[in-house]
Formats: C-alpha cells, structure tokens, sequence
C-alpha cells in the first residue's frame, strides 16, 4: 500500500454552527509519524462546543479558524516515516490524539494531559478527514478481533477509565453516575471493570435508563422535575444509602447539583463531562460534607491497559456505538450526537470505507 498523496476531502469548521466539506492537501508523514487511512471517527462534547459555541472547553480555547475537527479515531496504516520500526503498512490502529512532549514535569509523573505543550486544537489536527499523519507512539495496533468502531470508543473509554481511577472506584465502592450519555456509560463499563458493588445511573431519558439498565446498571433514576435536592434523597432511598463516588457525566449545573447533593459525607465528587465555564453549586451542602470535587479533563496513562481488557472480553463497549453516518452527512450526524436523537449515544462518522 503506498503513501497517499493528492487532495482529499475534510469537514471544516469556519465558526459557529459553520461546518464545510473542503478539499484539502494529504499530509505526508515525517520522522517518527506514520500515515492513516480514517475509517471511525467518533463525535464528541468537544466538537458540539466549537460548533455551537466556537470555542472548545473554555473560550480560553477558542476556535481557530478553519479548524479540521474530529480526535476519537481509528484506521489503517497506508505509510510509515523515517525511523517507525513498531508499526508496518496494513496495521489497524487506534489513536491517542494528544501528542504530549513526554518529558515535562506532568509528563514524567503520569499526568501527560495537564501537559503544557499538548494542544488538540491545533488547525492541522483534526481526523475528519480520509487521511492524517500521526506520531507512531501514539498509535496502539488493534486485534483483528477488535472493530474500528470500539478503536475509535478506546479514546472515551480511557477518559472513563481515568475518571474511575480519580475516584478511586475499586473493589465495593459504590458509585453514581449523573448522565447517561456516551461517556457516562463508558464511566458505567469502567466501573464495573473496577469492580463497584453499586453502580447506579440516573438521566433524564427514560431511553438512557433502559440502555444503563441493559448495560449492567444496579440501579436507575429517572429525573422528575427541577428539585436536585429531591433527586439527590431518591438516589439515596434507592441505593439504600448515599454513594461513596459520583462520575459527574451531563457537564449541566443540575448534574452538577445533583452530584453534591447525592454524594456520601467524605466522598468524592468527578467532573468527567465537559463542565459549563462557570456553575450555580451546593457549596455549603459541599462544605458540611467535606466531599473532594475532583477533575478528570483528559486521561491517564491508560490506553495500552484499556485495549488490553477489551482485546480479552473483560469489557464490552461496542453497544455504545450507536450510529453510523458517512462524511458527507457530518451535519446531520453532529445534530443526532449533539441533541441524542434517536437514542443516539456514541455517533460515528466514517471518511472513507476501508
């Protein structure tokens, strides 16, 4: 399979509620990178904020503009640059898209995500599109047993994964989850794996309720109404008392809300979804708890952990990946992901079949 070369087409971003499908030049791949061809790439909150919002977690990241959007990924090596012995044409990967420098003081310690030369939201990042480079460490070879869909969930999944270790979710802790989207039922997988006694999901979607139940959900609840306080104390009539650990999975001041209200005195509480710049609180409910507000903004060094226990059938996320839309239909596939449309969790869009 030799280098492609030429132009190709890739979805655009030129501003709020302004995406494009452009031709654009394929990059070739220098020292140490490798050349992918895109099968899966999966949406994410990030992208719905640069899209609706044109900024990305803060407006401290503001969209720079045109931007190639897109990071939760997995494809086909086409070519190899100068120096990549671990990787061969033909190899299915999936990608950790956070290029950290691997030698500053976060880096060093297993927190490569607060690195301050990593930026996802370079211009020339983006993976909707058919064909990117990518540093070839940041590449993990995939199981022909493993599909691209699950390749491009092994981002999310590891973000879960993290936020369950933040937690510290392990053997009998019992845990809620505030949202039932795709991260938060990955965070469900996650900590399951980890081994919770309870995991209990509430959403405001009866169809996210049925899905947390099928996916191993020990308990469920149902957002009546506006009273977080009130869904906080059902939580804890229905667990049988307050869980020790809250995965914080909406990225609303509800959930947030909800959270602290729902959360054990001396517990934890972990922002996994993407947070609102500022939110309304429970601070002196936080207080007289003395509960942890803790962040899980990226991940850990959990990818080659994470596709080993997929790779072994000791975690199933398949089931997440809920719709399939081609290139040319970024639109529509970001309005199904954006607003859970038809049951829509995770929304994969797919540049180019392999």
């Amino acid at each position: 399979m030799a280098a492609v070369t030429g132009d190709q087409i890739a979805a655009v971003l030129h501003g709020k509620n302004d995406i494009r499908l452009e031709e654009t030049p394929v990059p070739q791949p220098g020292k140490g990178q490798v050349q992918i061809r895109v099968h899966s790439v999966g949406l994410c909150g990030t992208d719905f904020h640069a899209w609706q919002r044109g900024y990305f977690v803060t407006d401290e990241h503001p969209l720079v503009k045109p931007f190639i959007f897109g990071h939760e990924s997995s494809g086909v090596v086409c070519a190899v640059g100068e120096g990549v012995t671990d990787l061969k044409v033909g190899d299915r990967v999936a990608i950790d898209p956070a290029p950290s420098c691997g030698e500053c003081e976060f880096c060093t310690k297993g927190r490569s995500t607060l690195c301050p030369k990593l930026n996802l939201w370079e211009p020339g990042m983006g993976h909707l599109r058919q064909v990117i480079v990518h540093k070839a460490a940041l590449c993990y070879k995939m199981p022909d047993t493993m599909t691209f869909e699950e390749g491009a969930l092994l981002e999310p999944f590891v973000v879960a994964v993290y936020g369950c270790e933040r937690g510290q979710v392990r053997v009998g802790t019992t845990v809620l989850i505030v949202g039932g989207g795709s991260i938060g039922m990955l965070s469900l997988v996650a900590a399951k794996a980890a081994g919770a006694s309870k995991i209990c999901v509430v959403d405001i979607r009866q169809s996210r309720i049925d899905f947390a139940k099928k996916m191993g959900a020990t308990h469920t609840v149902l957002v009546e109404g506006s009273d977080t306080a009130a869904t906080g104390k059902k939580i804890g009539e229905i667990m049988g008392d307050l869980p020790e650990v809250v995965l914080e999975c909406s990225g609303t001041d509800p959930g947030m809300q909800t959270a602290i209200h729902a959360v054990k005195k001396g517990g934890k509480v972990v922002l996994v979804g993407v947070a609102p710049q500022t939110a309304t609180i429970p601070a002196a409910m936080l207080f007289v708890k003395e509960a942890d507000i803790l962040c899980a903004f990226r991940y850990g060094n959990n990818f080659k952990n994470s596709l080993a226990a997929i790779t072994a059938g000791v975690v199933d996320i398949k089931p997440i990946a809920t719709h399939s839309f081609p290139l040319e239909k970024i639109v529509h596939a970001m309005e199904i992901a954006s607003t859970g449309q038809e049951g829509a969790l995770k929304v994969m869009v797919q540049p180019g079949k392999i």
